[in-house]
């Protein structure tokens, strides 16, 4: 049987350019068996310059699936790529409170990007 514990995901960005983001978190529990119990999640948000976003698992889970949507409001004021270069966000992941895994995510300026599913124990 697995442990469970709570988890969270925390995302921050120190760019500007995020600032023309919509951000959405999203956090699946399952239990030892691998069944879905509950999805906690934010809505989508504007992103601010070097806030900490963050959603848990409101119950104890043995396993989760942590997605990340980064979505444009608008388009970039600029047609040229070399204008509008990707920019990355952190995101860290928790376990009871102890850090287990930090990545960043690089995103597109008109199409944003997203992460979907990542399994964590």
């Amino acid at each position: 049987m697995k442990k469970e514990a709570i988890f969270q995901i925390r995302v921050q960005c120190n760019d500007e350019a995020c600032e023309h983001m919509n951000l959405h978190l999203s956090i699946a529990s399952y239990d030892d068996q691998g069944s879905l119990r509950k999805v906690d999640h934010t809505d989508a948000t504007p992103i601010q310059k070097d806030a900490i976003y963050r959603v848990e698992t409101s119950i104890p889970s043995a396993a989760v699936a942590v997605s990340v949507y980064a979505v444009p409001q608008t388009g970039p004021a600029s047609d040229s790529v070399v204008d509008n270069p990707n920019f990355s966000l952190t995101y860290e992941i928790f376990k009871n409170e102890e850090k287990i895994d930090t990545k960043k995510m690089s995103i597109n300026r008109w199409g944003g990007a997203q992460i979907i599913g990542l399994r964590y124990e």
